[in-house]
């Protein structure tokens, strides 16, 4: 028998969420080629670790013209497909703003 729990806040991402976590930041990384996805080791960068208070792994800062603008810490696959949706469709608009100027 398969017991799951499902809430009405998970309707709004797709069905992803429900893949192992590195798969969700695999398939986000296709879906959105526009946004640059970086990766590191807190072990290996210290001091930009410290610089951007990481005090867990895995742990997701967002950019936006270089200025951070959000993070999330944790394996939380529906906020960081949230993050990551609504940062592209703030560059959606920013482009489309670009190109209007």
């Amino acid at each position: 028998m398969r017991t799951s729990f499902h809430s009405p806040f998970h309707d709004r991402f797709s069905q992803d969420i429900y893949l192992p976590f590195p798969q969700v930041i695999d398939r986000l990384v296709e879906k959105h080629s526009a946004i640059k996805f970086i990766r590191l080791s807190p072990e290996e960068v210290p001091q930009v670790a410290e610089n951007l208070s990481v005090a867990m792994v895995p742990h997701f800062v967002f950019f936006v013209n270089g200025k951070k603008t959000d993070s999330v810490e944790g394996a939380s696959a529906p906020k960081v497909v949230e993050m990551v949706n609504k940062l592209a469709a703030s560059t959606i608009v920013e482009v489309r703003n670009n190109c209007l100027g």
